[in-house]
């Protein structure tokens, strides 16, 4: 049987008129632009329980294409705990999988540091 995943749910649509657009604010007379689509996020659709949870997410979606594994997060502070990685070297790690090149290595680091509990030192 095969297993179902939740899924971002995006509405696209071409905007004619984009001072219609609520998301748009006053953004669009500030910077004199008119953008040819606009986006809307309408949420996670289906089995949220599959998701990994919101730490693990904090880390894998900082990268744009979401090209950090779950898994080897949570194996990763799994091996900062166990003192075989430093924070900074796990961040790092990850950071070498996310070819788009957004992934903040800084604030993986702290976000590993925090949940292997090595907070204080």
């Amino acid at each position: 049987m095969r297993r179902l995943r939740p899924l971002p749910a995006l509405l696209s649509a071409r905007s004619d008129q984009p001072e219609s657009w609520p998301c748009l604010g006053g953004s669009r007379s500030l910077a004199g632009v008119t953008p040819h689509t606009i986006n809307y996020s309408l949420g996670v659709w289906g089995r949220r329980d599959k998701l990994p949870s919101d730490d693990i997410l904090a880390i894998t979606t900082m990268c744009g294409h979401h090209m950090i594994s779950p898994r080897l997060v949570e194996k990763l502070i799994i091996e900062v705990k166990q003192g075989r990685f430093t924070p900074r070297e796990a961040a790092l790690k990850l950071s070498s999988f996310c070819h788009c090149g957004i992934f903040n290595h800084i604030r993986a680091e702290k976000l590993i540091r925090r949940y292997a509990g090595l907070e204080g030192e």
